[in-house]
């Protein structure tokens, strides 16, 4: 990818159209991402944008996205001055990675304020600073004078554009251009010289002034995948790979970025939760093998009645103080050595072996149920690592509700809602933990509707309403295979039945059912096609 001062260039002449616009909400969307809510000419837009490490951008944005509900003190500063801000003014710096929205606003006291918004999009680097004019009311990262930079981003602090002595290469002309290359001997050189310039780019013009001019004055954002993806402004012809081109940059940007970005925001929530029940497998998967080492000892309980009778027939044989005794047994007809706890008699030994034979006598019969628990929580967290796996925001907190139930007890019922797939004429809707799925068999399907789950795997419940044709079953089966672990496996085996034949198992954790007269699809997911499909969170 290249979000290079180039690339930025035509992204600010495409959200220029926000200009005389309204700011009538900002969302934190994550620690480091903005939804900006803007009304303009009878019409809402949503800017969107993001100074995170790795994927840092602006673009206006059709997507949905989930609001994180712990708001951070820039969000807060943020807000006090932008909301309802009247935006003035949209311009990038040189053709730096900088952005500069500036907003008119009045503050409590009737004054008329000049907000200025600096986005610089300058990878692990990337900042937003809030100034009023030119002094810093506060930004997403500090940069404070001790930190051997040559700028200081702090409150009350001038602001100061990161400092160059390159050109702007949109201040020649091809002539112009053609007496600047004569000191440029490699794509190095040419990123060097001029502002904004990227490597991939360089690369491709830094020999012909010609071809970077008019590479420079062109658009046609594209998204090309080969040995690696890569998207640009510009189509650059000697990247090899399957080409996708786009409308526009800020469409490009979407197509890119949106799966990316809803991935690092549910990692960075769902990291410890995740370690959390991976962490209690592993308990119960240890558990589990201990208990089925204890049925095989358990198995051997006979052996201790035996010694247990062996010693008190052999009474006569005993020395004080031995710690074992040799024996004939009558059962094998062959000498057996027991051993025995010199502290006690030879009737106290026998009884302790009688007692160990009743322990495991008792044992075989309750530590079945045990490893039958033990495997049904084991099962449950299997559920839930595949649940927060393809889990949204939302469904993180449920989850982390669900594990801790007893500490998560408040006034009321939480609106639940689930993930729908619209088409013309049928929906899918998808269950994507435990509380969603007992919702959705309870509450929203009907008993003629069709539920669709992974075959014998841990997967969301799926419920298709409407239409039942191929198409909708397709639909269905790859919808139920998309949210879960075997979603990127081929030929996945998917059940699906009706509603009606569904039952409750009781007494088990998760919403488990058993079910009937199922069918069976094997289905391949086309994941930009799922990704692609219309979809409603209600």
């Amino acid at each position: 990818m290249a979000m290079d001062g180039i690339l930025i260039h035509y992204l600010t002449e495409e959200i220029k159209c926000l200009e005389t616009g309204r700011i009538n909400k900002i969302t934190q969307l994550s620690a480091s991402d903005y939804l900006f809510i803007i009304r303009i000419k009878g019409e809402t837009k949503h800017l969107f944008v993001s100074v995170n490490n790795e994927y840092c951008r602006v673009n206006l944005t059709q997507k949905e996205y989930e609001s994180d509900k712990s708001l951070n003190n820039f969000t807060i500063l943020l807000r006090k001055y932008m909301d309802g801000g009247i935006i003035n003014e949209i311009s990038q710096h040189e053709t730096d990675r900088v952005i500069k929205i500036s907003i008119n606003k009045n503050n409590e006291l009737g004054d008329r304020l000049t907000i200025n918004l600096i986005i610089e999009l300058t990878g692990r680097h990337s900042n937003i600073i809030l100034l009023n004019n030119n002094t810093i009311l506060g930004s997403y990262k500090h940069i404070m004078p001790f930190d051997n930079n040559d700028r200081t981003i702090i409150p009350n602090a001038i602001y100061e554009y990161p400092k160059t002595d390159k050109l702007n290469p949109f201040n020649y002309n091809v002539k112009e251009l053609e007496n600047e290359f004569k000191t440029v001997f490699s794509a190095s050189d040419l990123t060097k010289k001029f502002l904004g310039i990227s490597l991939i780019l360089a690369n491709y013009t830094y020999n012909n002034p010609q071809l970077f001019y008019d590479v420079i004055h062109n658009t046609n954002p594209v998204i090309i995948k080969g040995k690696k993806t890569f998207f640009y402004y510009n189509d650059l012809k000697y990247l090899e790979g399957e080409r996708t081109y786009f409308d526009s940059i800020s469409q490009l940007i979407d197509s890119y970025f949106y799966t990316l970005n809803k991935k690092e925001q549910i990692k960075a929530k769902s990291k410890n939760i995740l370690q959390i029940v991976k962490n209690k497998i592993q308990k119960q998967e240890n558990k589990l093998e201990k208990l089925y080492q204890d049925l095989d000892n358990a198995k051997n309980n006979e052996n201790d009645k035996i010694n247990g009778e062996l010693l008190f027939a052999n009474i006569h044989n005993y020395v004080a103080g031995s710690n074992k005794i040799e024996v004939f047994n009558y059962y094998t007809n062959e000498n057996i050595t027991i051993p025995l706890d010199p502290l006690l008699g030879i009737k106290q030994n026998a009884n302790k072996y009688y007692t160990l034979y009743q322990k495991k006598k008792n044992a075989l019969n309750h530590i079945p149920r045990e490893i039958a628990k033990c495997q049904d929580e084991i099962n449950y967290l299997l559920i839930l690592e595949q649940q927060i796996i393809v889990a949204s925001l939302n469904d993180i907190e449920d989850i982390k509700k669900e594990l801790n139930e007893k500490k998560s007890k408040v006034k009321g019922k939480k609106k639940i809602t689930l993930l729908h797939y619209l088409f013309d004429s049928f929906e899918i809707i998808v269950g994507k933990n435990n509380i969603q799925n007992a919702h959705l068999i309870k509450e929203v399907a009907s008993p003629n509707d069709l539920w669709f789950h992974i075959k014998d795997a841990p997967s969301s419940h799926v419920i298709l309403k409407g239409e039942v044709c191929e198409k909708s079953i397709r639909n269905a089966a790859m919808i139920a295979s998309y949210y879960s672990k075997q979603r990127f496996s081929s030929s996945i085996a998917v059940d699906y039945t009706l509603v009606k034949y569904l039952k409750r198992i009781p007494n088990k954790k998760n919403c488990f059912v058993s079910y009937t007269n199922q069918k069976t699809i094997y289905i391949d997911v086309d994941t930009d096609y799922i990704e692609s499909l219309k979809q409603v969170i209600k």
